[in-house]
């Protein structure tokens, strides 16, 4: 049986055509039993997908992220936090409106390219649309979304949403980089049954 199964999604974004894994090859992907990959879904509500449906190279990442997060024993709901607060961001920036895909929200998660701009788990580049002179906000293609205030209103609440979530993303980051200490020591100790 092949790592990758050849399922085409019908209603995908920016993956379309791609390759992707069945839930049972996403699990062994991962390392990780089914019902730790469903409970990381319903915790993180994460779209199901349907059994002729696959799941992207974008949808593992975001996965792999959260399991590595874990490992440096960052707590699952200040995860979630960062992770509710990196969709508010990008609702403010409208870029749910881009696509039609049901995982909008983390379909750039995979990429490669290096920017300091990019949020933590969905991987999505800022590059600029929140500055300090104001916030660029994308069309909204779909007309999903009223204008109820002016940009200079909103640009306020985005400010304070992308305050918000950089506290709750040092707040990771400090622990990552305590546990990592605790993490090299322990993989020294574990190369001890290397033959």
């Amino acid at each position: 049986m092949p790592e990758i199964a050849d399922i085409k999604s019908g209603g995908s974004g920016a993956e379309s055509g791609i390759e992707r894994y069945s839930f049972s090859q996403l699990c062994r992907k991962m390392g990780r039993s089914p019902h730790f990959i469903r409970s990381l879904q319903a915790k993180f509500g994460l779209i199901i997908l349907k059994d002729n449906e696959g799941y992207s190279h974008s949808y593992r990442v975001f996965l792999e992220t959260i399991i590595i997060l874990r490992a440096f024993s960052v707590p699952l709901e200040d995860i979630v936090d960062l992770f509710e607060a990196e969709k508010r961001i990008l609702r403010f920036l409208r870029v749910d409106t881009l696509t039609m895909s049901p995982t909008w929200y983390l379909d750039q998660c995979g990429r490669n390219d290096e920017s300091v701009n990019r949020l933590l788990l969905t991987n999505q580049d800022l590059g600029g649309s929140i500055t300090e002179g104001g916030v660029q906000f994308h069309l909204d293609f779909r007309g999903a979304h009223g204008e109820l205030f002016s940009g200079a209103e909103m640009g306020q609440d985005a400010r304070r949403v992308m305050a918000a979530y950089e506290t709750r993303l040092e707040k990771v980051r400090s622990r990552v980089k305590t546990e990592e200490v605790v993490l090299r020591r322990a993989l020294a100790w574990s190369a001890r049954w290397e033959e």
